[in-house]
């Protein structure tokens, strides 16, 4: 695995600077992207969101640049086994760039929800209780 920096679209929890700096101990400039071919749903019985391919899907979030090899194995361990790290490649303005995206496992798929996920309703009603346990999840031994 290469060790130089890479790029991450972010599209739920992670385009959040406090869930982001919970996470990786870090407050990243995100810049507003376009992962197009997906569609971002809620986890059934989770407040948190996945994407999977949908050709006549679109996703808006933040792409990260110059994400090191520390940050993204304290992501994938955040991520879990639920998620598959790919290689996409996203719009900023009408310029594409390569990234590392978040997407939910085709074994997952049964987990999805139809239902939508959107960022401003996470952050009013579940952003709070998400924070507490991420916390708590990091101090467990």
């Amino acid at each position: 695995m290469s060790t130089a920096p890479v790029s991450l679209f972010a599209y739920g929890t992670l385009q959040l600077a406090d869930v982001l700096h919970a996470v990786v101990g870090q407050r990243w400039q995100g810049e507003p992207a376009l992962l197009v071919g997906y569609g971002r749903y809620r986890l059934r019985g989770k407040s948190y969101p996945a994407i999977v391919a949908e050709p006549a899907g679109n996703v808006a979030g933040l792409l990260y640049g110059e994400v090191g090899a520390e940050e993204l194995a304290l992501l994938d361990s955040y991520e879990g086994e639920l998620y598959e790290r790919r290689t996409v490649t996203v719009r900023v303005g009408s310029a594409t760039h390569p990234a590392l995206v978040y997407v939910l496992g085709e074994q997952h798929r049964s987990l999805l929800s139809s239902e939508a996920w959107e960022l401003g309703e996470f952050e009013r009603e579940h952003l709070a209780g998400y924070l507490q346990r991420i916390a708590l999840t990091r101090r467990a031994p």
